[in-house]
């Protein structure tokens, strides 16, 4: 980190400053998740890291505020510390898959969401567009489709392999999109909790989630994806 610091123009160390309080700010909230496997110092030391890391990708002309840039590179480096220290079952990926398998499993209701006219319809429809999204996601991350000669994978092989397309893939969502999936699906906060962190109003905290797992989703698609990996409890 010594070394990353010192390549920090005096204006880029101003910005590096002005968004310090980001790192205790994420590190706090991702702790009681990923505290199995890394303190809450460790969690700290990453961040500065990823918060040197934003300072110098930083550019105000492509970029949003620096603060909120930085606290997605911030979460970023926090998250990829856990993936080299976490066992393979409870890795960040496992658990946003995880999110999706139980949602997918739930019985839904019945009943047109985009035409009920009674006092339940905006619920309804909250709930439709919220489970759509999870939905795409879970069944989006899969893995490539077999090719000739691959059949003879391991089903932990085939693990790895769609957890890395899954990670690569999430690195090409807009900031604000990575940044509700990660708090939603890592954090584990209702996404109107996040809509408020974020000061989103309510249903765009919904619009952008939705959003975010719909070009998830095409992505992955467009990455060969058929179909779901094996679950951890298969492997």
């Amino acid at each position: 980190m010594d070394e990353l610091r010192e390549m920090l123009t005096p204006a880029q160390q101003a910005l590096a400053a002005s968004a310090l309080h980001e790192v205790s700010g994420v590190a706090r909230r991702l702790s009681p998740r990923l505290r199995k496997h890394l303190s809450f110092d460790e969690l700290m030391s990453l961040g500065r890291t990823g918060l040197i890391e934003a300072a110098l990708a930083y550019d105000p002309a492509q970029n949003d505020s620096f603060p909120r840039f930085a606290r997605h590179r911030i979460r970023g480096a926090m998250l990829d510390g856990y993936l080299r220290e976490a066992r393979e079952q409870d890795r960040v990926i496992a658990l946003c898959l995880q999110g999706g398998y139980d949602y997918i499993a739930r019985k839904r209701r019945y009943g047109d969401v985009m035409t009920d006219v009674d006092g339940k319809a905006e619920e309804r429809l909250l709930d439709h567009l919220d489970g759509v999204a999870a939905s795409v996601f879970a069944t989006a991350a899969g893995v490539a489709k077999p090719a000739t000669g691959e059949e003879a994978l391991s089903r932990r092989e085939r693990h790895a392999r769609a957890h890395a397309l899954l990670r690569s893939t999430l690195k090409r969502l807009t900031p604000r999109e990575a940044e509700v999936l990660s708090m939603h699906y890592v954090e584990g906060q209702p996404l109107k909790e996040v809509g408020g962190a974020l000061r989103l109003p309510h249903p765009g905290v919904y619009r952008v989630h939705d959003r975010a797992i719909v070009r998830l989703g095409k992505l992955l698609h467009a990455a060969g994806v058929t179909e779901a990996p094996p679950r951890e409890d298969e492997l």
